[in-house]
């Protein structure tokens, strides 16, 4: 019985540092992938600044592309007071509701959008949610993939996003 247990243990113990190690090698791995994605494969490349900060440096020959090379522009809808109907209600954002590091999500008017509209007009992850209030100040917001699928928060929620 001695002997049973002792090689129990010993199992165990085995499995344990089994464990650790292949949690280790995971981050690792994540690491790797990381450094090779922000940094390119070639770990001697002279970098330089992005000029976005959120980003920081990038390889030498690696450019910017602006964002209509990245996303396709995609117009919301004017709200038009004269042609609610009240059928096909839905809840939109104003110009108050997107705020410097936050957007405020409950308690939001509501106007008709159509149900071949919706699919058009609802932010998915990986969207980019550009909203501009003036002449000179425009606010991104990239749009989570855990975020987007929050459809209706509850009433008064402000949502905090990263500025």
């Amino acid at each position: 019985e001695y002997l049973i247990r002792a090689v129990n243990m010993t199992d165990d113990a085995l499995i344990e540092k089994k464990q650790r190690q292949i949690e280790l090698l995971q981050e690792k791995r994540s690491a790797i992938i990381t450094r090779a994605v922000t940094k390119g494969l070639d770990s001697n490349a002279k970098m330089n600044d992005s000029g976005v900060e959120w980003i920081g440096e990038i390889p030498e020959g690696w450019g910017m592309p602006p964002l209509y090379a990245i996303y396709r522009v995609q117009l919301g809808k004017m709200l038009d007071t004269k042609r609610i109907t009240g059928d096909h209600l839905a809840p939109y954002l104003r110009n108050v509701d997107v705020q410097w590091g936050s957007i405020n999500t409950g308690d939001l008017p509501t106007m008709d959008i159509l149900p071949n509209e919706r699919q058009r007009l609802r932010l998915k992850g990986g969207d980019l949610l550009v909203h501009r209030f003036d002449k000179t100040f425009t606010f991104l917001w990239p749009v989570c993939q855990s975020c987007a699928s929050e459809t209706r928060p509850g009433a008064g929620e402000t949502r905090q996003y990263p500025s």
